[in-house]
């Protein structure tokens, strides 16, 4: 598997099970024994899910649909979704799609 996708799912679970808590990137590096530059490769490199109470990390980003929009796929619950990347860098989410 690979290794930003397994780290993603780590950080799903260590969120999941912590629902209540706010965690500093520090405090997300410590549980997880992980560096936080790998760690901001990993999240850098996905957009969260945005919708229902899935909210995962563990996307990925299975094509380009045009030069402004892209169209992600949660691997948590299986839905696509659309986002925009803003010209910094950060996603602004456009849609998802219902089934």
């Amino acid at each position: 598997m690979d290794p930003k996708r397994q780290l993603r799912q780590h950080v799903d679970e260590l969120f999941r099970s912590n629902k209540n808590r706010e965690f500093t990137i520090q405090e997300v590096t410590g549980c997880l024994d992980v560096g936080k530059t790998a760690l901001s490769d990993a999240l850098d490199s996905v957009a969260r899910y945005p919708f229902s109470t899935c909210q995962s990390f563990d996307t990925s980003l299975p094509e380009t649909v045009n030069e402004t929009f892209e169209r992600h796929r949660c691997n948590h619950c299986n839905r696509n979704f659309h986002a925009q990347r803003q010209p910094d860098g950060e996603y602004f989410y456009v849609g998802m799609y219902t089934e």
